[in-house]
């Protein structure tokens, strides 16, 4: 069945084993780690530099050489991925306060007084499971590791 009935994407690649060519698909998910850039259309405020510098090397230079440009693109990811770590940073400043504000309001919703971890805690069902899991880890500490070893 071919890919595009499939919806699976594969590329073909042709590799030389014993004097004879042998075609072999490559699935998608091991293909190049490198990813293209979010749009540019939108303000990059702290990248307009770079931005430019990538369109004015893409409208000067010839499609044939398309590694002419891959330093301006290094140093734009870069500059990208620095503005992005400086958005998450500023938009989850005071991620813990929302949270607290949705928990209430959750709460208020559904007319209960406890927390989840506040239940949990009052919960004899599960303090009582707590309990024997902690004490089979006591008993036998290597458990776990011994089976994942196949020991």
């Amino acid at each position: 069945m071919d890919g595009a009935a499939t919806g699976h994407r594969e590329r073909r690649v042709l590799y030389y084993v014993a004097s004879s060519i042998v075609p072999h698909a490559i699935p998608p998910s091991t293909e190049s780690t490198s990813k293209m850039h979010p749009p540019l259309d939108r303000p990059h405020p702290d990248c307009e530099k770079e931005v430019d510098a990538l369109r004015q090397c893409h409208a000067t230079t010839s499609k044939l050489k398309f590694w002419a440009c891959n330093e301006i693109k290094f140093a734009m990811d870069q500059c990208l991925k620095v503005e992005k770590q400086r958005m998450l940073k500023e938009m989850n400043k005071d991620f813990e306060e929302k949270r607290q504000r949705e928990e209430d309001a959750f709460r208020d919703a559904v007319g209960q007084e406890l927390t989840f971890d506040q239940y949990l805690k009052q919960d004899r069902e599960y303090l009582s499971a707590e309990k024997a899991a902690q004490d089979r880890r006591k008993a036998n500490p290597d458990l776990y590791t011994r089976k994942a070893n196949g020991s």
